[in-house]
């Protein structure tokens, strides 16, 4: 019903509807999020920040669920900080959903997957170039795959150019510098 009174504009009654759908143990679960959404349209930020915070407490969701959650909060204008002060969580948490929602929808749905660490999701951040994210997340899910606990690739492998020289041997270096001396 609160979905209806949204489809006509009636925020107000929808407001009821969905406060209502929680109060009485909301089936679906979706009654907090429509509430949340509802009252930032509204500019009661503090309500749907409770909401927000309240949805985050009682669901098992992964990190893109969460992303998703804070979405509308991060785009009216609340910075890492307040929104971490406002739902009581750190700093951190914060900063890593707000990388995962900068991410493309492919790595996203392995983000959603469980494939990437905290840290992963930092590196990602860093590498700015999209191809490079998706080789990134190639090479995590190469190394988990092969049975590897800890997927750790160093970012810096990631970003360095490919190098088509040779690489020296040091017996050819110290040759080198011997010709180079008796000149």
């Amino acid at each position: 019903m609160g979905n209806c009174y949204e489809k006509m504009d009636r925020k107000e009654e929808a407001v009821k509807c969905h406060e209502r759908a929680e109060r009485f143990k909301d089936k679906e679960g979706i009654a907090l999020h429509k509430l949340a959404k509802l009252y930032i349209q509204m500019g009661e930020m503090e309500k749907a920040a409770l909401c927000f915070n309240e949805n985050l407490k009682r669901k098992d969701l992964n990190k893109l669920q969460e992303t998703e959650a804070i979405q509308p909060l991060l785009l009216k204008g609340y910075t890492d900080q307040e929104l971490a002060k406002v739902l009581g969580v750190s700093y951190g948490w914060v900063q890593i959903r707000t990388y995962i929602s900068e991410l493309d929808e492919h790595i996203k749905k392995e983000v959603a997957a469980g494939l990437l660490t905290d840290m992963q999701i930092r590196h990602l951040h860093k590498i700015r170039d999209p191809e490079k994210q998706y080789e990134y997340v190639k090479e995590v899910k190469k190394q988990k795959q092969s049975g590897k606990r800890k997927a750790d690739i160093k970012i810096d492998e990631i970003l360095r150019p490919k190098s088509s020289k040779r690489v020296r041997g040091a017996n050819e270096i110290l040759d080198m510098v011997e010709k180079i001396v008796s000149y």
